[in-house]
């Protein structure tokens, strides 16, 4: 149960089947990146970091003046958690790989107050992906570890992809978990190192994104086993892991991502076998608008403010072997939708998440076989002009979708904290272009 798209599980099943080789270095580029209007640098590149190496990019964040900061996993043998950060103009200044035990993937990261970071992800994993614990690691901003720590459950596997930081120094956690019971949304509370407050497991749930609260507390984006499909379901939780409501939809979408506005509400993001999804619910689980738009297979990875507020840009592919990039307007009508196909080699590509840089820019995060790739788009969807631009036809429709109350118990568990070795390790990963 991992929180990425069906073919990335496939792609990471691949990598660590075949992980093991020693790692090269793979051709760099000094081509300039042109500009869009404001001046921000556009570019697609692809990681080159020899041919066994499999690199592969799950989720990062905007640093300042246009910078990114992108985990995930290097194969070695056994495969290692991967930092990369990156610079607005496309070359790598800081890359780290980090062992800690077994297979190891990280899945998330987010900024602390200090100026460090928090990265989470799974470990102690075998090379059929079974088997795992949460895993925690606290950075310096130089991406140096200060502690490192691992949260087993106990019987199969569990893992931690999302973390907001709270006031107090602590942390909220999210993540999965799975036995031969089925699967579960695992929530925790943490103090600031990392030590457990309380943790919470949803059952016969899948968990896809949390979305921290002003309040302290998180709205779960999870699925719920239903009696003939799993239901799209939202979980608003207070500080203290109690459950304020809970909203399920009986309509084939899955909610994907997600954030809080100024005024409370939430902007929702999904996807169903032929559509994205966007819709605004209030604080207390009510619709107040939604749009869905897409062609053919199309799933939506993140759905994000745009700058000055009142629209948003979403980030998805499609069975085209297309990356989208889209924008809504406030109330989720389509402005623009631009597809580029392929951006890294010949496979189908996933993307796994995007963001909006610091200095306006739109980051995508994406996958393929053996290898991933950073794409920085402008405000109006563009990338570098030698990437191929294939039309998108995407007509809003009205899903008709309503939220139902639906009742749900989360249980109490004992997580086991082990304070574990991290090694970190140079890696010689380049950026080079991926459209010729």
């Amino acid at each position: 149960m991992m929180p990425m798209t069906p073919l990335a599980s496939l792609l990471i099943g691949l990598q660590l089947f075949l992980g093991g080789l020693p790692r090269g270095i793979g051709p760099g580029s000094g081509s300039t990146c042109p500009l869009d209007p404001a001046g921000s640098a556009v570019w697609a590149k692809k990681i080159a970091l020899g041919s066994t190496s499999w690199p592969a990019l799950f989720h990062g964040i905007p640093l300042a003046a246009g910078g990114s900061l992108a985990v995930g996993s290097v194969s070695g043998y056994p495969s290692d958690g991967w930092i990369i950060q990156v610079n607005a103009a496309g070359t790598i200044d800081k890359q780290w790989s980090y062992a800690c035990q077994k297979y190891d993937r990280l899945l998330g990261v987010t900024a602390t107050a200090d100026g460090g970071f928090v990265a989470m992800g799974k470990t102690n994993f075998e090379a059929n992906d079974q088997g795992g614990d949460g895993w925690l690691m606290k950075l310096d901003k130089d991406l140096v570890p200060k502690w490192n720590k691992t949260y087993d459950l106990g019987k199969q596997q569990n893992d931690f992809r999302q973390a907001a930081c709270l006031t107090d120094g602590g942390f909220l956690l999210a993540g999965g978990y799975s036995d031969t019971d089925g699967s579960s949304s695992l929530i925790a509370r943490a103090n600031a190192t990392g030590g457990v407050v309380w943790a919470i497991k949803i059952e016969d749930t899948i968990f896809a994104a949390m979305i921290p609260t002003p309040d302290k507390g998180l709205l779960a984006l999870v699925r719920v086993n239903g009696e003939l499909s799993w239901l799209p379901t939202l979980i608003k939780l207070d500080s203290t892991g109690k459950v304020k409501w809970a909203k399920k939809c009986d309509l084939d979408y899955e909610f994907r991502s997600g954030f809080v506005t100024s005024s409370g509400d939430f902007i929702i993001g999904g996807s169903s076998a032929s559509h994205n999804l966007a819709m605004k619910v209030t604080s207390g689980g009510a619709v107040k608008w939604q749009s869905a738009f897409g062609s053919t297979f199309s799933y939506m990875s993140k759905i994000f403010p745009a700058p000055g507020g009142g629209s948003y840009f979403v980030a998805s592919y499609n069975s085209n072997v297309q990356v989208i990039v889209a924008k809504t307007t406030a109330t989720g009508g389509l402005s623009f939708a631009r597809g580029y196909a392929p951006l890294i080699g010949n496979f189908q590509e996933s993307v796994d998440h995007a963001f909006q840089a610091t200095d306006g820019s739109i980051v995508m995060l994406c996958n393929s076989v053996g290898t991933a790739a950073i794409i920085r788009f402008d405000a109006n969807g563009r990338t570098d002009s030698k990437c191929k631009l294939n039309p998108v036809t995407y007509k809003r429709t009205n899903p008709k979708l309503t939220l139902e109350d639906i009742d749900i118990a989360p249980k109490k568990v004992k997580l086991t904290v082990k304070a574990v070795k991290v090694i970190r390790k140079a890696t010689a990963a380049v950026l080079e272009d991926s459209c010729k």
